[in-house]
């Protein structure tokens, strides 16, 4: 759950002019689920990413907290496990997108400012 919470704020710092309303909802339903693992904050994460059509950063976020969950399918819908390593590697993929979005250059800067966020105590 930290790693969620953290990649949710580098995510919302990194893209916090390109997000729409729906990205928004998305990285913010990802980091309540973070904060508070709960059905109810799955089944968010998961209707959020869906309205993305699963495509994207924040997208892939809220994926990540649904699959954190421990199925790959909704509740209403029979447990299908997920594998254990599926949440962090989508959290990777955001971040991926996210640091090569826009010039190349900066690509290296972006990772850096996420490197600090996660040694930092400040995860706001």
């Amino acid at each position: 759950a930290a790693a969620l919470q953290w990649s949710c704020a580098c995510v919302a710092e990194a893209q916090a002019e390109k997000h729409g309303l729906a990205e928004l909802h998305a990285v913010q339903a990802a980091a309540n689920w973070a904060t508070s693992p709960s059905p109810a904050n799955a089944a968010a994460a998961y209707a959020a990413a869906n309205s993305l059509n699963n495509e994207g950063p924040a997208a892939m976020l809220a994926m990540a907290a649904f699959w954190g969950a421990g199925s790959l399918m909704p509740a209403d819908q029979p447990v299908i496990p997920v594998d254990p390593q599926l949440p962090s590697q989508s959290i990777s993929g955001a971040l991926t997108l996210v640091a090569v979005d826009g010039i190349p250059e900066d690509a290296a800067g972006k990772y850096e400012s996420f490197i600090h966020r996660a040694l930092s105590a400040d995860m706001q």
